[in-house]
């Protein structure tokens, strides 16, 4: 494979292959077919229907649509969007993600179910934090499901653990009711999450920090809100193109943003740093940060809190 030009990846009986540049196209044609000819030839049968190809580029993907496979007439779909270890991967800019859609539906019908049972509610708001949440937002960080099912989710939550009221507030609610451990609003996990990824994915691949910085000057460079340059704040609306992108439109969604640097900055706050903060402070700062910005658009939308 990596003669051919193309980077594998293999997983118990899954092949996976990754192509970059201009001709990544052609190089991901000769890698599926030599790939499929040594299947063969070492005698394991290749499913044809569990096969799949894409591309970031429309024209490459159109190409590949008509390309023909062979003499069996096997057809291997070109998709727009699919789901990888978990998570759901997205090419086309359309930010697809099915997956976790599910997952935010099914959690939705969890805490409903939850919430009849005859227990305390902060025993509910542990089953919450400990169980639920983490099943519902496995793979955010690379992914956006859907906003109608993720505000259903946080209607569910706030209705489990704290009052019923046509006054209430779901912030004050998850200000209030969480308890002694993690907010139970799945959208300030949501970007904590995405915060630490990014932390342990440049810990544990040095490499991929340059990769990181570099994105960030990309998106700086075209003004994208959330970024930040010389001190100088944008407020273009950019396309998020992949999870570096979805962390910067999470942290505008938040009013912070982030520097080259991976300085994450909020107005009359104390700046920190993805990498130098220290792991369980690097937590606590990115969960607040999100509850700061929560309560401030409620304080400005409500008449009411409670």
């Amino acid at each position: 494979m990596r003669e051919i030009g193309v980077e594998p990846r293999v997983l118990a009986d899954d092949l996976f292959f990754t192509a970059t540049g201009r001709k990544h196209a052609t190089l991901a044609v000769e890698a599926m077919q030599a790939s499929r000819a040594y299947f063969q030839d070492i005698g394991a049968k290749v499913a044809p229907r569990k096969c799949l190809i894409t591309s970031t580029s429309q024209q490459a993907r159109a190409n590949l649509r008509k390309h023909s496979w062979g003499k069996d007439d096997v057809n291997i779909p070109v998709v727009n969007h699919f789901r990888d270890l978990g998570a759901h991967i997205c090419f086309d800019g359309a930010n697809a993600a099915p997956t976790l859609t599910k997952r935010l539906e099914n959690a939705t019908d969890a805490v409903n179910r939850l919430a009849r049972l005859p227990i305390t509610k902060a025993r509910k708001a542990h089953i919450i934090r400990t169980n639920i949440l983490p099943a519902a937002l496995y793979g955010s960080e690379v992914a956006e499901g859907s906003k109608k099912a993720m505000q259903a989710l946080r209607a569910s939550i706030a209705n489990a653990i704290g009052p019923r009221s046509v006054r209430r507030s779901p912030a004050m609610t998850f200000e209030s009711c969480s308890g002694k451990g993690k907010d139970l609003d799945p959208m300030v996990q949501r970007l904590v999450r995405k915060v630490t990824l990014l932390r342990r994915t440049i810990a544990k691949h040095e490499e991929v920090g340059g990769k990181v910085k570099t994105i960030l000057q990309k998106y700086a460079k075209r003004r994208m809100a959330g970024t930040c340059n010389d001190g100088k704040n944008h407020d273009v609306k950019v396309q998020p193109l992949g999870p570096v992108g979805m962390l910067i439109q999470e942290l505008d969604t938040n009013g912070a943003e982030i520097d080259e640097s991976l300085n994450i900055k909020q107005e009359n706050e104390v700046d920190f740093n993805v990498i130098v903060t220290p792991w369980a402070t690097l937590l606590d700062l990115t969960e607040a940060l999100a509850k700061r910005s929560r309560t401030k658009k409620a304080s400005q939308n409500r008449k009411f809190f409670f």
